[in-house]
């Protein structure tokens, strides 16, 4: 584990992106969404990137609970195609798989939605999508025959879909279908289209209504819920061989309390917290040793854009006399 504030980073210097990473599935949203011009958000993902490795973030990984299938050839001949169209503003409709794909994975990194993005072109990595509760599609546009039969084949084996904005219109090389690859689908339970996702994102009672969707698809698979309580508070969850790591991370100006709901299995558990004034355990009055049902109901405090890290493990059982 590690000791550090989020402070600290204006002491490291250098740039943060030629370091190893260590955070995994956040990396993309630390370089590609947070402006290096906001001094205070480069210093949390420095912080976090250069100080995750020595957490142990990058001995963890995703809890398979949600793959997000990005299209770069759904984005690349939609563009395309609007740029036939004299009458479309290039710098909105030109871009808009770019933006589908971005609010996805922004709103699942925002809300501690655990998952992974496999590109939709690489058939190569579409074998276990079955491994997933939840299979979300931002913007396929294209989509090759057997990247649409991957996909189905998750869905039969239980996985449930979600699709926005497009069904599949054209192939892998942009040739247009008559029928679009994933027509119909929406008409089971087990799979919901999104058909505005880019238009109507921008309203709170859509996004709200989106959530829901999410948490209706997943079910009782989500392993982390937040009740942030309006906060900009944002908590990942990792797995690792011998137990959890969970990072909290508040982006707000002042200091926050939100509860965090883990699902573990039953059991019982040691949880040692890390942050600016050390490492040190948690406990529930003088009670170390907690229980799953504890983790269910944890209460965070956070500092003003604070970072802390939680490692939990499980307890080892009591040796008896005969075990020993």
């Amino acid at each position: 584990m590690f000791s550090g504030t989020v402070a600290d980073v204006g002491r490291t210097g250098g740039h943060s992106l030629d370091l190893q990473d260590g955070v995994g599935i956040t990396r993309g949203f630390w370089a590609r969404y947070l402006p290096l011009t906001e001094p205070g958000a480069w210093r949390v993902r420095a912080w976090v990137r250069m100080r995750g490795g020595e957490a142990g973030l990058r001995d963890t990984r995703i809890l398979p609970q949600i793959a997000v299938l990005h299209s770069r050839a759904s984005e690349d001949f939609w563009q395309l195609r609007q740029e036939l169209n004299f009458e479309a503003d290039l710098r909105v409709a030109g871009i808009r798989g770019y933006v589908a794909h971005r609010i996805v994975e922004e709103l699942l990194l925002r809300h501690s939605y655990p998952f992974e993005v496999h590109y939709l072109e690489r058939e190569d990595e579409l074998a276990h999508l079955s491994d997933y509760p939840l299979i979300v599609l931002p913007f396929p546009y294209c989509i090759s025959n057997r990247a649409a039969a991957a996909v189905e084949e998750g869905r039969r084996a239980g996985s449930r879909i979600l699709i926005c904005e497009r069904l599949g219109e054209a192939d892998e090389v942009g040739t247009g279908r008559e029928i679009p690859a994933m027509a119909g689908w929406a008409d089971g339970e087990d799979v919901v289209l999104v058909e505005n996702l880019v238009d109507e994102f921008t309203d709170p009672a859509f996004r709200a209504e989106l959530l829901g969707t999410l948490d209706d698809l997943l079910g009782e698979s989500r392993a982390i819920e937040l009740d942030r309580q309006g906060r900009n508070v944002e908590a990942i969850l990792r797995r690792g061989d011998d137990g959890w790591l969970l990072a909290t991370i508040n982006w707000e100006p002042e200091d926050v309390g939100l509860e965090v709901r883990l699902r573990l299995p039953e059991g019982s558990y040691r949880v040692r917290q890390c942050d600016g004034y050390g490492e040190r355990p948690c406990a529930i009055g003088e009670r170390e040793e907690l229980t799953g049902a504890d983790l269910a109901h944890l209460w965070v405090k956070l500092e003003r854009n604070q970072v802390r890290i939680y490692q939990i493990r499980t307890s080892a059982p009591a040796q008896t006399e005969r075990s020993r």
